[in-house]
Protein backbone atom coordinates (compact mmCIF):
# COMPACT_ATOMS: atom_id res chain seq x y z
CA UNK A 1 0.00 0.00 0.00
CA UNK A 2 2.82 2.32 0.78
CA UNK A 3 4.02 1.79 -2.69
CA UNK A 4 0.71 3.06 -4.32
CA UNK A 5 0.21 6.01 -2.12
CA UNK A 6 3.27 7.11 -3.44
CA UNK A 7 2.72 6.36 -7.08
CA UNK A 8 -0.35 8.56 -6.42
CA UNK A 9 1.46 11.27 -4.74
CA UNK A 10 3.48 11.64 -7.58
CA UNK A 11 0.66 11.94 -10.02
CA UNK A 12 -0.59 14.56 -7.37
CA UNK A 13 2.43 16.61 -7.49
CA UNK A 14 2.62 16.01 -11.38
CA UNK A 15 -1.51 17.43 -11.57
CA UNK A 16 -0.46 20.25 -9.87
CA UNK A 17 2.32 21.34 -11.38
CA UNK A 18 0.66 20.87 -15.13
CA UNK A 19 -2.49 22.49 -13.70
CA UNK A 20 -0.25 25.53 -12.67
CA UNK A 21 1.88 25.95 -15.73
CA UNK A 22 -1.71 26.10 -17.80
CA UNK A 23 -3.05 28.88 -15.34
CA UNK A 24 -0.12 31.27 -15.64
CA UNK A 25 -1.59 32.20 -19.16
CA UNK A 26 -5.38 30.98 -19.02
CA UNK A 27 -6.34 34.21 -17.39
CA UNK A 28 -4.81 36.63 -19.25
CA UNK A 29 -5.79 35.62 -23.06
CA UNK A 30 -8.63 38.52 -23.41
CA UNK A 31 -5.69 40.94 -22.94
CA UNK A 32 -3.61 39.46 -25.22
CA UNK A 33 -6.53 38.85 -27.77
CA UNK A 34 -6.73 43.19 -27.25
CA UNK A 35 -3.85 43.32 -28.99
CA UNK A 36 -4.58 40.77 -32.14
CA UNK A 37 -8.36 42.24 -32.85
CA UNK A 38 -9.67 45.28 -32.80
CA UNK A 39 -12.97 45.32 -33.28
CA UNK A 40 -15.31 45.19 -30.13
CA UNK A 41 -17.62 42.46 -31.57
CA UNK A 42 -15.01 39.95 -32.87
CA UNK A 43 -13.40 40.67 -29.23
CA UNK A 44 -16.38 39.53 -27.43
CA UNK A 45 -16.54 36.51 -29.56
CA UNK A 46 -12.47 35.97 -29.52
CA UNK A 47 -12.85 36.11 -25.82
CA UNK A 48 -15.46 33.49 -25.38
CA UNK A 49 -13.92 31.37 -27.53
CA UNK A 50 -10.44 31.26 -26.04
CA UNK A 51 -12.43 29.27 -23.51
CA UNK A 52 -14.88 27.39 -24.93
CA UNK A 53 -13.37 25.78 -27.34
CA UNK A 54 -10.92 23.77 -25.05
CA UNK A 55 -13.79 22.63 -23.25
CA UNK A 56 -15.32 21.30 -26.46
CA UNK A 57 -12.24 19.96 -27.60
CA UNK A 58 -12.54 17.90 -24.27
CA UNK A 59 -15.67 16.80 -24.91
CA UNK A 60 -15.44 15.43 -28.02
CA UNK A 61 -12.21 13.44 -27.36
CA UNK A 62 -12.72 12.56 -23.64
CA UNK A 63 -14.74 9.06 -24.21
CA UNK A 64 -12.27 8.03 -26.89
CA UNK A 65 -9.18 8.47 -24.95
CA UNK A 66 -10.62 6.72 -22.10
CA UNK A 67 -11.18 3.86 -24.17
CA UNK A 68 -7.96 3.81 -25.22
CA UNK A 69 -6.22 4.35 -22.09
CA UNK A 70 -8.32 0.73 -20.84
CA UNK A 71 -6.36 -0.92 -23.83
CA UNK A 72 -3.75 0.89 -23.57
CA UNK A 73 -2.80 2.03 -20.45
CA UNK A 74 -3.51 5.54 -18.50
CA UNK A 75 0.09 6.44 -17.90
CA UNK A 76 0.83 6.33 -21.96
CA UNK A 77 -2.64 8.29 -22.19
CA UNK A 78 -1.43 10.81 -19.28
CA UNK A 79 1.93 11.07 -21.46
CA UNK A 80 0.15 11.84 -24.52
CA UNK A 81 -1.76 14.36 -23.17
CA UNK A 82 1.29 16.50 -21.53
CA UNK A 83 2.73 16.32 -24.59
CA UNK A 84 -0.18 17.62 -26.72
CA UNK A 85 -0.07 20.06 -24.07
CA UNK A 86 3.40 21.42 -24.58
CA UNK A 87 2.90 21.28 -28.10
CA UNK A 88 0.22 23.45 -28.50
CA UNK A 89 1.33 25.71 -25.79
CA UNK A 90 4.83 26.16 -27.47
CA UNK A 91 2.76 26.74 -30.58
CA UNK A 92 0.33 29.52 -29.34
CA UNK A 93 3.66 31.01 -27.65
CA UNK A 94 4.36 32.26 -31.60
CA UNK A 95 0.76 32.30 -32.65
CA UNK A 96 0.01 36.03 -34.30
CA UNK A 97 -3.16 35.87 -35.19
CA UNK A 98 -6.73 35.88 -33.74
CA UNK A 99 -8.20 32.71 -35.67
CA UNK A 100 -4.38 30.56 -35.00
CA UNK A 101 -5.41 31.21 -30.95
CA UNK A 102 -8.87 29.78 -31.52
CA UNK A 103 -7.77 27.16 -33.52
CA UNK A 104 -5.04 25.51 -31.68
CA UNK A 105 -7.16 25.79 -28.08
CA UNK A 106 -9.22 23.92 -29.79
CA UNK A 107 -7.14 21.40 -30.21
CA UNK A 108 -5.39 22.27 -27.06
CA UNK A 109 -8.60 20.61 -25.58
CA UNK A 110 -8.70 17.30 -27.94
CA UNK A 111 -5.13 16.35 -27.93
CA UNK A 112 -4.97 16.85 -24.18
CA UNK A 113 -7.33 15.80 -21.49
CA UNK A 114 -4.58 14.47 -18.68
CA UNK A 115 -7.17 14.94 -15.79
CA UNK A 116 -9.34 11.67 -17.13
CA UNK A 117 -6.51 9.21 -17.11
CA UNK A 118 -4.60 10.65 -14.22
CA UNK A 119 -7.88 9.96 -12.29
CA UNK A 120 -8.36 6.42 -13.56
CA UNK A 121 -4.00 5.52 -13.02
CA UNK A 122 -4.58 6.19 -9.82
CA UNK A 123 -7.99 5.01 -8.69
CA UNK A 124 -6.41 1.39 -10.14
CA UNK A 125 -3.83 1.67 -7.18
CA UNK A 126 -6.63 3.23 -4.61
CA UNK A 127 -8.91 0.92 -2.16
CA UNK A 128 -12.58 1.43 -3.63
CA UNK A 129 -13.33 2.63 0.01
CA UNK A 130 -11.02 5.30 -0.34
CA UNK A 131 -11.80 7.05 -3.84
CA UNK A 132 -13.64 9.76 -2.11
CA UNK A 133 -10.20 10.98 -0.52
CA UNK A 134 -8.42 10.38 -3.84
CA UNK A 135 -10.66 12.11 -6.02
CA UNK A 136 -10.62 15.41 -3.44
CA UNK A 137 -6.84 15.33 -3.18
CA UNK A 138 -6.48 15.44 -7.03
CA UNK A 139 -9.07 18.55 -7.23
CA UNK A 140 -6.90 20.22 -4.54
CA UNK A 141 -4.25 20.12 -6.25
CA UNK A 142 -5.89 21.03 -9.41
CA UNK A 143 -7.46 24.38 -7.57
CA UNK A 144 -4.39 25.02 -5.93
CA UNK A 145 -2.41 24.72 -8.73
CA UNK A 146 -4.45 27.05 -10.83
CA UNK A 147 -4.61 29.53 -8.26
CA UNK A 148 -0.92 29.48 -7.85
CA UNK A 149 -0.44 29.42 -11.75
CA UNK A 150 -2.65 32.65 -12.44
CA UNK A 151 -0.94 34.45 -9.20
CA UNK A 152 2.76 33.28 -11.40
CA UNK A 153 1.89 34.34 -14.17
CA UNK A 154 -0.01 38.06 -13.31
CA UNK A 155 3.93 38.77 -11.87
CA UNK A 156 5.77 37.55 -14.92
CA UNK A 157 3.70 39.03 -17.09
CA UNK A 158 3.93 42.32 -15.32
CA UNK A 159 8.34 41.79 -16.14
CA UNK A 160 8.03 39.89 -19.53
CA UNK A 161 6.17 39.71 -22.91
CA UNK A 162 2.98 36.61 -23.03
CA UNK A 163 5.23 34.61 -24.97
CA UNK A 164 7.62 33.73 -22.05
CA UNK A 165 4.07 32.63 -19.90
CA UNK A 166 3.77 30.12 -23.05
CA UNK A 167 6.87 29.08 -23.56
CA UNK A 168 7.71 28.41 -19.39
CA UNK A 169 4.26 26.24 -19.79
CA UNK A 170 5.07 24.17 -22.53
CA UNK A 171 8.52 22.92 -20.31
CA UNK A 172 6.98 22.60 -17.65
CA UNK A 173 4.41 19.92 -19.13
CA UNK A 174 7.59 18.87 -20.84
CA UNK A 175 9.32 18.13 -17.92
CA UNK A 176 5.66 16.35 -16.49
CA UNK A 177 5.66 14.05 -19.46
CA UNK A 178 9.24 12.83 -18.90
CA UNK A 179 8.16 12.70 -14.90
CA UNK A 180 5.50 10.02 -15.92
CA UNK A 181 7.43 8.37 -18.01
CA UNK A 182 10.08 7.77 -15.75
CA UNK A 183 8.24 7.99 -12.41
CA UNK A 184 4.85 5.80 -12.66
CA UNK A 185 5.28 2.34 -13.76
CA UNK A 186 2.94 1.01 -16.29
CA UNK A 187 -0.54 -0.85 -14.76
CA UNK A 188 -0.64 -3.28 -17.50
CA UNK A 189 2.20 -5.36 -16.62
CA UNK A 190 1.64 -5.64 -12.83
CA UNK A 191 4.79 -8.26 -13.19
CA UNK A 192 6.73 -5.01 -13.15
CA UNK A 193 5.07 -3.14 -10.54
CA UNK A 194 6.41 -3.77 -6.52
CA UNK A 195 4.60 -6.79 -4.62
CA UNK A 196 2.69 -4.27 -2.56
CA UNK A 197 1.49 -2.03 -5.11
CA UNK A 198 0.08 -5.04 -7.29
CA UNK A 199 -1.59 -6.11 -4.21
CA UNK A 200 -3.50 -3.11 -3.84
CA UNK A 201 -4.36 -2.93 -7.30
CA UNK A 202 -6.03 -6.17 -7.48
CA UNK A 203 -7.66 -5.11 -4.07
CA UNK A 204 -9.17 -1.92 -5.37
CA UNK A 205 -10.03 -3.37 -8.76
CA UNK A 206 -11.28 -6.32 -8.26
CA UNK A 207 -11.95 -7.60 -4.53
CA UNK A 208 -14.98 -4.97 -4.82
CA UNK A 209 -18.70 -6.66 -4.58
CA UNK A 210 -20.70 -3.56 -5.91
CA UNK A 211 -23.19 -3.06 -8.21
CA UNK A 212 -21.01 -2.37 -11.14
CA UNK A 213 -18.88 -5.36 -10.29
CA UNK A 214 -21.61 -7.58 -10.02
CA UNK A 215 -22.84 -6.50 -13.59
CA UNK A 216 -19.41 -7.19 -15.28
CA UNK A 217 -19.05 -4.67 -17.86
CA UNK A 218 -22.06 -2.48 -17.53
CA UNK A 219 -22.75 0.86 -15.97
CA UNK A 220 -25.71 0.96 -13.97
CA UNK A 221 -28.39 3.70 -15.26
CA UNK A 222 -28.01 5.40 -11.98
CA UNK A 223 -24.41 6.19 -12.81
CA UNK A 224 -25.20 8.31 -15.39
CA UNK A 225 -27.86 10.16 -14.07
CA UNK A 226 -25.52 11.22 -11.71
CA UNK A 227 -22.91 11.92 -14.12
CA UNK A 228 -25.49 14.25 -15.58
CA UNK A 229 -26.13 15.89 -12.18
CA UNK A 230 -22.78 16.53 -11.63
CA UNK A 231 -22.57 17.77 -14.63
CA UNK A 232 -25.52 20.18 -14.13
CA UNK A 233 -23.35 21.42 -10.67
CA UNK A 234 -20.70 22.33 -12.53
CA UNK A 235 -22.84 24.40 -15.34
CA UNK A 236 -24.08 26.01 -12.37
CA UNK A 237 -20.84 27.37 -10.71
CA UNK A 238 -19.89 28.74 -14.53
CA UNK A 239 -22.26 30.68 -15.45
CA UNK A 240 -20.79 32.85 -13.10
CA UNK A 241 -17.09 32.77 -14.80
CA UNK A 242 -17.62 35.49 -17.49
CA UNK A 243 -19.93 38.00 -15.44
CA UNK A 244 -18.42 37.96 -11.87
CA UNK A 245 -15.42 40.52 -12.21
CA UNK A 246 -17.56 42.71 -13.81
CA UNK A 247 -20.44 42.26 -11.01
CA UNK A 248 -18.19 42.47 -8.42
CA UNK A 249 -16.89 45.53 -10.20
CA UNK A 250 -20.11 47.47 -10.74
CA UNK A 251 -22.61 46.31 -8.97
CA UNK A 252 -20.48 45.77 -6.13
CA UNK A 253 -18.29 48.66 -6.03
CA UNK A 254 -15.22 46.48 -5.35
CA UNK A 255 -11.34 47.11 -6.26
CA UNK A 256 -9.30 44.78 -7.97
CA UNK A 257 -7.77 43.30 -5.11
CA UNK A 258 -11.38 42.58 -3.34
CA UNK A 259 -12.31 40.97 -7.01
CA UNK A 260 -9.32 38.45 -6.73
CA UNK A 261 -10.23 37.77 -3.40
CA UNK A 262 -13.90 36.90 -4.35
CA UNK A 263 -12.41 34.28 -6.67
CA UNK A 264 -9.84 32.89 -4.23
CA UNK A 265 -12.36 32.25 -1.49
CA UNK A 266 -14.03 30.02 -3.55
CA UNK A 267 -10.39 27.69 -4.34
CA UNK A 268 -9.67 28.37 -0.68
CA UNK A 269 -13.02 26.92 0.73
CA UNK A 270 -12.99 24.15 -1.84
CA UNK A 271 -9.84 23.34 -0.05
CA UNK A 272 -10.33 23.39 3.33
CA UNK A 273 -13.50 21.16 3.02
CA UNK A 274 -12.37 18.42 0.52
CA UNK A 275 -10.53 16.57 3.06
CA UNK A 276 -13.70 16.43 5.70
CA UNK A 277 -16.06 15.93 3.15
CA UNK A 278 -14.02 12.71 1.62
CA UNK A 279 -14.02 10.94 5.49
CA UNK A 280 -17.27 11.92 5.56
CA UNK A 281 -18.76 10.36 3.14
CA UNK A 282 -16.04 7.30 3.04
CA UNK A 283 -18.04 4.82 5.44
CA UNK A 284 -21.46 5.74 3.74
CA UNK A 285 -23.91 3.75 1.16
CA UNK A 286 -24.54 5.01 -2.21
CA UNK A 287 -28.47 6.02 -0.66
CA UNK A 288 -26.64 8.28 1.76
CA UNK A 289 -24.15 10.21 -0.37
CA UNK A 290 -27.31 11.26 -2.76
CA UNK A 291 -29.78 12.31 0.29
CA UNK A 292 -26.78 14.26 1.33
CA UNK A 293 -26.42 15.84 -2.19
CA UNK A 294 -29.82 17.07 -2.59
CA UNK A 295 -29.41 18.71 0.11
CA UNK A 296 -26.02 20.49 -0.69
CA UNK A 297 -27.60 21.70 -3.85
CA UNK A 298 -30.36 23.37 -1.93
CA UNK A 299 -27.86 24.58 0.42
CA UNK A 300 -25.91 26.35 -2.85
CA UNK A 301 -29.15 27.71 -4.00
CA UNK A 302 -29.98 29.05 -0.70
CA UNK A 303 -26.08 31.33 -0.29
CA UNK A 304 -26.41 31.65 -4.01
CA UNK A 305 -29.53 34.22 -3.12
CA UNK A 306 -28.04 35.55 -0.03
CA UNK A 307 -25.00 36.62 -2.48
CA UNK A 308 -27.41 38.04 -4.75
CA UNK A 309 -28.90 40.12 -1.99
CA UNK A 310 -25.47 41.10 0.02
CA UNK A 311 -23.85 44.24 -0.64
CA UNK A 312 -21.44 44.13 2.04
CA UNK A 313 -18.31 42.96 1.85
CA UNK A 314 -18.11 40.94 4.75
CA UNK A 315 -20.67 39.17 4.09
CA UNK A 316 -20.17 38.74 0.42
CA UNK A 317 -16.29 36.96 1.00
CA UNK A 318 -18.18 34.57 3.44
CA UNK A 319 -20.82 33.64 1.22
CA UNK A 320 -18.09 33.06 -1.54
CA UNK A 321 -16.39 31.28 1.26
CA UNK A 322 -19.15 29.16 1.78
CA UNK A 323 -19.91 28.59 -1.68
CA UNK A 324 -16.25 26.74 -2.00
CA UNK A 325 -16.86 24.80 1.25
CA UNK A 326 -20.24 23.15 -0.29
CA UNK A 327 -18.71 22.64 -2.83
CA UNK A 328 -16.21 20.44 -2.41
CA UNK A 329 -18.85 18.06 -1.15
CA UNK A 330 -20.18 17.67 -4.65
CA UNK A 331 -18.00 17.45 -7.43
CA UNK A 332 -15.00 14.97 -5.86
CA UNK A 333 -17.56 12.93 -3.96
CA UNK A 334 -19.83 12.14 -7.00
CA UNK A 335 -16.49 11.23 -9.32
CA UNK A 336 -15.71 8.74 -6.60
CA UNK A 337 -18.91 7.57 -6.23
CA UNK A 338 -19.19 6.62 -10.11
CA UNK A 339 -15.34 5.34 -10.33
CA UNK A 340 -16.11 3.56 -6.76
CA UNK A 341 -18.80 1.62 -8.87
CA UNK A 342 -17.67 1.25 -12.16
CA UNK A 343 -15.61 -2.17 -13.22
CA UNK A 344 -12.06 -2.02 -12.89
CA UNK A 345 -11.77 -2.39 -16.97
CA UNK A 346 -13.95 0.55 -17.66
CA UNK A 347 -12.59 3.03 -15.22
CA UNK A 348 -10.75 5.43 -18.23
CA UNK A 349 -13.83 5.13 -20.87
CA UNK A 350 -16.72 6.31 -17.63
CA UNK A 351 -14.41 8.81 -16.08
CA UNK A 352 -13.60 10.02 -19.81
CA UNK A 353 -17.39 9.87 -20.52
CA UNK A 354 -17.69 12.00 -17.09
CA UNK A 355 -15.01 14.15 -17.94
CA UNK A 356 -16.80 14.56 -21.18
CA UNK A 357 -19.73 15.68 -19.68
CA UNK A 358 -18.44 17.75 -17.22
CA UNK A 359 -17.02 20.33 -19.72
CA UNK A 360 -20.37 20.09 -22.50
CA UNK A 361 -21.79 21.22 -19.19
CA UNK A 362 -19.33 23.62 -18.53
CA UNK A 363 -19.39 24.84 -21.78
CA UNK A 364 -23.35 25.48 -21.33
CA UNK A 365 -22.86 27.42 -18.27
CA UNK A 366 -20.59 29.85 -19.73
CA UNK A 367 -22.58 30.37 -22.38
CA UNK A 368 -26.23 31.13 -20.16
CA UNK A 369 -23.55 33.49 -18.18
CA UNK A 370 -22.40 35.41 -21.56
CA UNK A 371 -25.85 35.21 -22.54
CA UNK A 372 -27.37 36.97 -19.25
CA UNK A 373 -24.90 39.52 -19.52
CA UNK A 374 -25.97 40.21 -22.88
CA UNK A 375 -29.16 40.13 -21.67
CA UNK A 376 -28.41 42.90 -18.79
CA UNK A 377 -29.65 40.60 -16.24
CA UNK A 378 -26.03 41.53 -14.04
CA UNK A 379 -27.48 42.77 -11.26
CA UNK A 380 -29.88 39.58 -10.60
CA UNK A 381 -26.71 37.04 -11.61
CA UNK A 382 -26.87 35.15 -8.29
CA UNK A 383 -30.53 33.98 -8.94
CA UNK A 384 -29.89 33.05 -11.86
CA UNK A 385 -26.90 30.57 -10.58
CA UNK A 386 -29.48 29.33 -7.40
CA UNK A 387 -32.02 28.66 -10.43
CA UNK A 388 -29.21 26.44 -11.73
CA UNK A 389 -28.20 24.53 -8.67
CA UNK A 390 -32.43 24.09 -8.19
CA UNK A 391 -32.13 22.37 -11.53
CA UNK A 392 -29.36 20.06 -10.22
CA UNK A 393 -31.15 19.35 -7.43
CA UNK A 394 -34.29 17.88 -9.44
CA UNK A 395 -31.96 15.90 -11.48
CA UNK A 396 -29.99 14.22 -8.22
CA UNK A 397 -33.69 13.55 -7.04
CA UNK A 398 -33.72 11.28 -10.23
CA UNK A 399 -31.06 8.93 -8.85
CA UNK A 400 -31.96 5.76 -7.41
CA UNK A 401 -29.00 3.63 -6.55
CA UNK A 402 -29.45 0.50 -4.66
CA UNK A 403 -30.40 0.05 -1.36
CA UNK A 404 -27.44 -1.64 -0.75
CA UNK A 405 -24.36 -1.72 -2.43
CA UNK A 406 -21.07 -3.23 -1.30
CA UNK A 407 -17.85 -1.27 -1.63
Amino acid sequence: MRAASALTRRIIVIQFISMGAMEMSNPFWPLYLQGLVHDRALLSLAGAGVYILPMLGVALTSIWWGRVGDRVGHRWMMIRALIGLALTQLALAFSSGAVEVLVLRFLQGALAGFIAPAQAYCAALTRRRQRYRLFARLQIATNVGSFLGALAGGALLGVAPFFWLNTLAALACTACALAVAVCLPPLQGRARLPASTRLAVRASGHASADLAGRQGEGVPGWLRITILALGLLLAARMILQLPLSLYAEQVLQFAPWQTGLSYGLVALGFCAGAGAWARHFEGQQAVGVMRVQRWLAWGLALVGCVLGVARVPGWFFAGQFIVGVLLAATTPVLTGLVSRHTPAGRQGAVLGRLQSVSQCCSVVGVACGAGLLYAGALADIYFYVAAAYLVAWWVLLRVRPPAVSGS
